[in-house]
Formats: C-alpha cells, sequence, structure tokens
C-alpha cells in the first residue's frame, strides 16, 4: 500500500510542477490521480489531488469552479493534520477571494497560510503569503505597507536562490516603487524578476513581469514598448490559457491602444475582456473595464457612450464601498419596519392614546435609525482614534445615560484591554487596563465569551456574570452595557457605556446599540490601521532611503574596478560609445590609450600581491591627475589601463597627453612603504581614423602596445 501511495505523491507532485506549462495535461493528470486516490482510500493524494485541480481551474475556469475543489482539500488536510497542505490551501483561498473583491476574506486567509508557514519553517511558503499580502497592498495603493511584507520575503530567500517565489517577489516589489513613482528601481526589480523566471521557463510569471513592464513604459510615456509588452505577455497567458493573466495584460494592451490614440483597437479588446471577466467571475477587474471603455468613447468623440461607461464605472466603486455599510444598516432597517407594520395594523383596533404610543415609538425608532446613520457616517471618516471616542461619546448623550463611556482595545501581547481614551462623569481621561483573564471584570468577561453584558440593576444582576463584585475605577455603576467589537469573525475590543443610575437602558437602546457596533468596530480598526501605517511609513522611508543607496552602491560596484574605483570594462565601452556619438556630431575626435605597465610581474613576485594591489592603486591615482576631468580612465584587467581622451582637434594633442604622462612616470611612485619606478608601454588609436567604434579602437591600440612592449618598452606609438 505504501508503494501505491508513492506513487500518487510524484503524479501529484508532477502535476503541481506542470501547473504553470502544460494545463490540459495537468488536470488531466490530477483527475486521474483523484480517482486512483479515492479507490485506495488515500485521503492525502486525495487532497493533493484537490487542490491541484482547485489551482488548475482556479487559471482556466474561474474562481467559482476552483472554490469548492480547494474549499473540500482544505477539510481534507485539516482532517489528516497535515499543516503544509493547509498553509497550501489557505493561500489559494485567499486568491479565489481576491479574485472575488472580498480583501477582508483574502487577507484573513493569506494569514492563517502565514502562521502555519512561520510555526511549521516552510520557507518557500512564508515567502509566497509575505508576498500575497504585500499584493493586497499594492491593490488598495498603499505600496510603503506592500514593501513591509516584500522586503522581508525578499530577505528569507536562500542566498543567490533562482525560484519562482524570489521572482514574482521582485516583480512585487517593481510593481511598489512603481506606485512610488521610482521608475528606475521600479524597471530594475522587474527586469530582474523577468530574467530569473525566463531562466526557470516559469510562462506564469513571465507573463506577470511582461504586464508589469507594460504598466512602467506606460507610465514613462513609452507607449510603443508598452503595446510590446502586453501583447508578448498574451502570447504566454494564451499558452497556459490563464484567463486571470488574459484579462490582466487586455487590460494593459487597452491602455497601451488608448495612449498612442487607438480607441477602435481597445473598445474591441475591452469588449473582449468583458465577456472573459463575467464567464469567469472576475469581479474586481470590470470597473477598470468601464473606465478604460469610457477613455476610450470620449477619444472617439462618443460622449454619450463614454458618460455612461463612467457611470457604470462610478456605480461599480460606489457599490463596493457601500456594501459593508448597508449590511450594518440592514437589520436596523428591518426593524423599523417591523414597528411600522404592526403600528399599521393596530390603527383600526387601538385606542387613540394607545396609536399615540405607538407612533411615538415609530419616531423614536427613525430617530435612532437616523442617528445610526449619522453616527456611522461621522465616526468612520475619522482616522484617528480620540477623534472617534469623542465622536461617539458626543452623539450617544443625546440619546442615552453615559456617565462612563469608553472603548477597549485589545494588546495581544500584553493579553490585557486597555482604555486609551475614556470618560467618567463627562470627566476625559486615559489610560485603564483590564486583564482579559480577570473574573472581576464586566469588560474581560464580554471579550472573553463575545457575548454582550446587559446590566440594569447591579445589585440585584451582577451574579448572573460575574462571581463576585466588579472591580471598578472610582463610583460603582448602576447599569452597564458592554459590547464586543468584532470584524468578521474577529474581536479587537469592547465598547463600554455604564450609568449610575438604575433601570435606564431597555431592550431597544440595545438593539440600536448593536445596529452601531459594525460603524464603530470599523472606525476603530480604520484607526488601528492608520496609526501602524504611520509607524510603517515612518520606518518603510528610512528603509526605502536605505534601499536606494544599497541600489547605487550594488550599480557602482557593478561598474567600477573594485580595486581601484576606476570604470570597469562594462563601463569603458558605455562612456567611450557616448564620446563618439559626440564626437560624431561634433567633428572633434576621440583619442584611446591602451596602457601595460612594464616589468609589474616582480612587484607580486618579490614583494607579495599587497604590494602589487597598492602600486595599482598608486598608477590609478597619478593616470587621474593627469588628464582632465572630461577624459575617462579605467583599468580592464591585471595591469592593462584604457584612457579616452575627449574633444580632440588634432593627433599632436593626444601626443602632449602621452610625453607628459611617460614623463610623469619616471619619477617614483609611494606603496606599501616602498618607493619604486614604474615604467609603462603605450599604444594609441584615434576616432575615427583608426575605427567607428570602440572595440576596433581598442584592438588597434591593444596592437600597438604589443610591439611596443615587446620592444623598446617605455614609450608610445599610433596605430
Amino acid at each position: 500500500m505504501d508503494k501505491k501511495n508513492n506513487v500518487i505523491d510524484a503524479l501529484n507532485e508532477k502535476s503541481w510542477n506542470m501547473n504553470s506549462l502544460l494545463s490540459a495535461e495537468s488536470l488531466d493528470l490530477s483527475r486521474q490521480t483523484l480517482k486512483e486516490s479515492l479507490s485506495l482510500g488515500y485521503q492525502k493524494g486525495e487532497a493533493d489531488a484537490l487542490l491541484n485541480i482547485g489551482r488548475r481551474l482556479f487559471y482556466t475556469k474561474g474562481v467559482s469552479e476552483a472554490f469548492e475543489f480547494i474549499n473540500e482539500a482544505l477539510n481534507k488536510y485539516i482532517i489528516i493534520d497535515d499543516p503544509l497542505g493547509q498553509c497550501m490551501a489557505y493561500n489559494a483561498l485567499g486568491m479565489c477571494y481576491n479574485m472575488q473583491n472580498r480583501l477582508d476574506k483574502a487577507i484573513e486567509h493569506y494569514n492563517l497560510s502565514l502562521s502555519f508557514a512561520k510555526e511549521n519553517h516552510f520557507e518557500n511558503r512564508e515567502i509566497i503569503a509575505l508576498s500575497n499580502l504585500g499584493d493586497i497592498c499594492l491593490q488598495i495603493g498603499n505600496p510603503y505597507e506592500a514593501l513591509s511584507y516584500l522586503i522581508p520575503a525578499y530577505d528569507k530567500r536562500k542566498t543567490r536562490t533562482v525560484n519562482n517565489e524570489t521572482a514574482n517577489c521582485l516583480r512585487l516589489t517593481g510593481i511598489a516603487f512603481l506606485q512610488l513613482y521610482n521608475y528606475v528601481l521600479a524597471e530594475e526589480f522587474t527586469d530582474l524578476a523577468y530574467a530569473m523566471s525566463m531562466e526557470l521557463n516559469d510562462l506564469t510569471t513571465i507573463a506577470d513581469c511582461l504586464e508589469a513592464l507594460s504598466d512602467i513604459a506606460l507610465e514613462t510615456g513609452e507607449n510603443g514598448k508598452a503595446e510590446a509588452f502586453a501583447l508578448h505577455g498574451l502570447e504566454y497567458a494564451k499558452k497556459i490559457n490563464n484567463k486571470i493573466q488574459i484579462v490582466k495584460l487586455a487590460l494593459s494592451l487597452a491602455a497601451a491602444y488608448i495612449t498612442m490614440a487607438k480607441p477602435h483597437e481597445a473598445i474591441n479588446c475591452l469588449k473582449e475582456v468583458k465577456i472573459l471577466c463575467a464567464d469567469s467571475n472576475l469581479k474586481n477587474k470590470i470597473p477598470q473595464v468601464h473606465e478604460l471603455l469610457a477613455q476610450a468613447y470620449e477619444d472617439l468623440g462618443d460622449h454619450k457612450e463614454a458618460l455612461e461607461q463612467f457611470k457604470l464605472f462610478y456605480n461599480l466603486k460606489m457599490q463596493a464601498q457601500h456594501e459593508a455599510s448597508a449590511q450594518s444598516l440592514k437589520f436596523a432597517r428591518y426593524e423599523a419596519e417591523l414597528i411600522k407594520t404592526r403600528q399599521l395594523n393596530e390603527i383600526m383596533e387601538q385606542k387613540n392614546k394607545e396609536l399615540k404610543e405607538k407612533s411615538e415609538e415609530l419616531e423614536v425608532s427613525n430617530h435612532r435609525l437616523k442617528s445610526i446613520s449619522t453616527i456611522g457616517s461621522l465616526v468612520t471618516a475619522s482616522l484617528d482614534f480620540k477623534t472617534v471616542i469623542n465622536t461617539i461619546h458626543k452623539n450617544l448623550k443625546s440619546i442615552m445615560a453615559t456617565d462612563v463611556f469608553g472603548i477597549a482595545l485589545y494588546e495581544k501581547t500584553q493579553n490585557k484591554l486597555v482604555y486609551k481614551h475614556f470618560y467618567d462623569e463627562g470627566i476625559y481621561r486615559t489610560n485603564w487596563n483590564v486583564a482579559v483573564d480577570s473574573d472581576t471584570s464586566f469588560t474581560a468577561w464580554c471579550f472573553r465569551n463575545q457575548k454582550t453584558v446587559f446590566i440594569n440593576d447591579y445589585d440585584n444582576e451582577y451574579q448572573t456574570v460575574l462571581p463576585g463584585h466588579a472591580t471598578t475605577r472610582g463610583r460603582s455603576s448602576d447599569a452597564v452595557i458592554c459590547m464586543p467589537l468584532s470584524i468578521e469573525d474577529r474581536t479587537i475590543g469592547v465598547m463600554t457605556i455604564q450609568s449610575y443610575t438604575k433601570n435606564v437602558y431597555d431592550k431597544k437602546i440595545l438593539v440600536f446599540l448593536e445596529a452601531l457596533s459594525p460603524f464603530i468596530a470599523i472606525a476603530v480598526e480604520n484607526s488601528i490601521i492608520h496609526d501602524r501605517v504611520e509607524v510603517l511609513n515612518r520606518a518603510l522611508t528610512d528603509e526605502k532611503r536605505r534601499l536606494e543607496r544599497a541600489t547605487l552602491k550594488i550599480s557602482h560596484l557593478a561598474n567600477h574596478d573594485s580595486l581601484t574605483g576606476l570604470p570597469n570594462r562594462r563601463m569603458l565601452f558605455e562612456l567611450a560609445d557616448k564620446a563618439i556619438e559626440v564626437s560624431k556630431r561634433s567633428g572633434d575626435k576621440v583619442g584611446l590609450m591602451f596602457i601595460d605597465l612594464d616589468n609589474f610581474k616582480p612587484i607580486n613576485d618579490e614583494m607579495g600581491h599587497n604590494a602589487g594591489d597598492s602600486a595599482l592603486v598608486a598608477v590609478a591615482e597619478r593616470l587621474q591627475q593627469l588628464v582632465r576631468t572630461s577624459d575617462i580612465v579605467s583599468r580592464i584587467g591585471g595591469d592593462e589601463f584604457v584612457i579616452i581622451l575627449t574633444n580632440i582637434k588634432n593627433l599632436r594633442d593626444i601626443e602632449i597627453v602621452a610625453k607628459k604622462i611617460l614623463k610623469e612616470f619616471e619619477k617614483p611612485l609611494s606603496f606599501s612603504e616602498c618607493t619604486k619606478t614604474i615604467n609603462m608601454s603605450m599604444g594609441i588609436s584615434v576616432y575615427p581614423e583608426n575605427g567607428n567604434t570602440v572595440d576596433e579602437l581598442i584592438i588597434k591600440a591593444d596592437s600597438v602596445m604589443y610591439r611596443i612592449k615587446h620592444g623598446i618598452k617605455n614609450s608610445y606609438a599610433f596605430a
């Protein structure tokens, strides 16, 4: 049985590795593996095959079909207690939620994947989860926070590791710098990712990199390159039938068409994308389709259709923003409608007095409904926690008794609930802590049990919640409401409202607060995130500067000789090419001196390589002092140097410099606590007489130098 299970494991691994290359074959293989696993009752094989199928369907068919298989795989991984499988499945579900534009659920599942990766030391899975969280930050336009995930992800890679995870991390880092308008770093990181994915033949990441390069080209005004990158990327995406990538690259292509004044091509492209989005349930891309269509129709002069497309774009964006608020108001409106219906049914049966009471009840309910909307709008408009507390307190005072009011936030590291800002008898106070495990605190009980505490008569009711009297900061309250504040299924804190008078709260107040609490939870969560982002922004600003300095240092090392600091062969060719281009326009000449030190080997042999290195540094410094700042001194290897003389009018100017150098080197050089004369042989070539390219000039000058070195030495000659 173990042997058969091993075969199934090998087939699942093969299918996973094929996923980005051979979609149809991979899907068929996974389905066959699932069938064989079921026949053997091998649950891990079933789970791996289900995950493979879901992952492939995600890219080729759409989120809806993929979700069912991935979720079933997760359930099986949980049953067999497979942490790696759970880690991978949570990440895949996060991708599904992301494509449905449910970013809160996507973040939740990516974090679950990250937790499993950290706990079990799955390095590559940790990099993937961090990269996906960074991707979410990029989607909501927060590149600084994205880098707070991507930089640690990149640092976790093994030295010089070339794999899909590292390539994708580099690509996302490039996108972050693009959003920060640092186009140089954006292109540099994306080029690295592209080269790495080409080496791996990872078609998925190649297509993603080409999409990013297209976006960078659009931002820098290179519209033709943007179009070419997008078209090239589409070829790869279509090879593996990756519909998500096809949509994203088609959107980049449409954007390029619009900037290139090709509205007809853009519209045709976008119509196909719209159909593909609908078929694959890619909700988060549809607003962008309508936005680009509006631009294209406007360029065509069809303002009516442009307006219609913009309305669709605007409505979709607004719909996404209002969905959360609509859910929170739904219950409150439902309650108001019930009261209204009961009142209408009783109109003919109730006396005038009762009818008046019902009318007043409806009026109060409607007033509270309006208050929910008003307070909800006010508190969610602020990102400052103190302002949120002040706003809620100010508005609740007109509705209910609030002798004590505050919001306690959960501090995980201390396992405490902290009232950073609260009011006691109208007096503003700060910092009151409650231990989460306290058995004398209504707040702690509410948080632990995630249930509302509703006490209207403390002396007679406290024992329904606590085993003994509650601990109080000051005067004891007679009526208490403690309500958990939750985001999805995660409790972030507790809202506390108290009165020094008994029986001041009723069930309607409780319903009102329950309808208001989602707004408050969102506002509190936003303020927490805002504070964290402020800290991260400061840290990332410093990190960005450090990264830019490191990039500059790396760039310098790549183009300069590590011993002397002079330009190396690569930089020499680049600078010399530019000098020749300038000379073509000005009509001047360019001189190239190829220098080889005479009898340098004995210095290394007799005095050691350290002395030889010191001698080369001394030679480099003297050569730089003997030419103009506009001239170029470079070391191309060993004891060979090349000097480029620019803005030369005639050969006499070059000869003067050559004689000056030879004469100055008759003077001894000081290095490694010794003094020694170092002579040199020099071959000279001239543009355009001896060649039109750097290669030709170097070959000619090298040939002449070789003749001098094996002849009279310590001299020069022209080609």
